[in-house]
């Protein structure tokens, strides 16, 4: 039962955050009329028990924090799935859990907790997150050495950005439906929170300002959202313009365009942005103080490899962003 109280140890820590450290009641019990935090507490409380799971009382414990993990996602979702990875996890028969199953379920869990991270909660949720990884690389291994190397870049977990500023970046933005109000760059805030890319089309050069907001900040999951936007130097004024998906037009002038990755879980996809297909509004800018601000709406569709099924149109409505400039480019 070794391995079992350390990696259930890693649950009770996944969990905390999400309650904003509370005492636990031991005397909290599951009922239909919890709120999305009740919940969560729950889900601590039956890990705290599971924790000190024994052979006599590993199936009583084990099943009631699947029951718990099931009533947090009745009342607040599973948008990532990886509360059902962990009920999957468990084999509350075989009194035995695969430590290395259920260290990737908790990795997956300190993950959301580390990409919905705002500048109060960064540094405990970072710690958080690469604690979770260390414990990966003991019960799984790290062969190539890919997850100390996000332990490495993740460094002393204070929040600074990659750029000559202080860097921020933060994007909205609803998708099919469900809002998404913590898009950030990826592996933001390693990296500068904008940047630039350029674009060599028949010998015509144009500096795109590209803005990134994706649902993860370190791996792309079979559940990422990531949005594209890329406004050559000719539109940097405030202002609303159309976007398609090319980044020049007919006559070789460059255009505002997008691109995006919905993984939704359900299968290798592509997604594609149709000509004509959105409009991106730039409400204010500043060069010197470095910081831009607007917002955008799209449609896109999505087409299967292998079956090469199209779905959609889908639309991307009430985007926000609001970036600093702070790329090198900007000095």
């Amino acid at each position: 039962m070794k391995h079992l109280r350390i990696f259930a140890t890693v649950f009770i820590l996944t969990f905390f955050y999400n309650c904003d450290n509370e005492p636990i009641d031991p005397a909290i019990q599951i009922v239909p009329e919890f709120s999305c935090e009740d919940a969560v507490l729950a889900t601590a409380v039956a890990t705290n028990n599971f924790s000190s799971a024994t052979q006599e009382n590993f199936t009583a414990l084990c099943n009631q924090l699947s029951s718990a993990l099931e009533a947090q996602i009745s009342v607040c979702g599973d948008p990532n799935g990886s509360l059902q990875l962990t009920i999957n996890a468990l084999d509350c028969n075989a009194n035995t859990t695969d430590p290395c199953e259920v260290a990737s379920n908790v990795l997956e869990l300190a993950e959301i907790g580390f990409n919905d991270a705002d500048g109060s909660t960064y540094s405990q949720k970072c710690n958080d997150y690469k604690t979770a990884l260390q414990l990966q690389i003991s019960a799984c291994g790290d062969e190539d050495g890919s997850i100390q190397n996000i332990i490495d870049a993740l460094g002393t977990c204070v929040q600074s950005g990659g750029g000559s500023t202080d860097s921020y970046a933060l994007m909205t933005a609803n998708l099919i439906g469900e809002p998404y109000n913590n898009l950030v760059p990826f592996f933001y805030p390693l990296t500068d929170a904008t940047s630039t890319v350029t674009f060599t089309q028949d010998s015509t050069t144009e500096v795109f300002l590209k803005i990134q907001g994706n649902s993860n900040r370190t791996e792309v999951t079979v559940f990422s959202k990531e949005i594209n936007l890329y406004i050559p130097e000719s539109l940097w004024a405030v202002g609303t313009y159309g976007m398609d998906n090319d980044p020049f037009d007919d006559d070789m002038n460059p255009t505002a365009h997008y691109d995006m990755i919905y993984n939704n879980g359900d299968g290798t996809s592509q997604t594609y942005e149709p000509d004509n297909g959105g409009s991106i509004t730039i409400t204010e800018i500043d060069l010197q103080q470095r910081f831009i601000k607007g917002t955008f709406e799209f449609i896109f569709t999505r087409s299967f490899v292998g079956t090469g099924e199209e779905t959609g149109p889908f639309e991307c409505t009430d985007g926000t962003f609001n970036y600093s400039l702070d790329a090198p480019y900007f000095d």
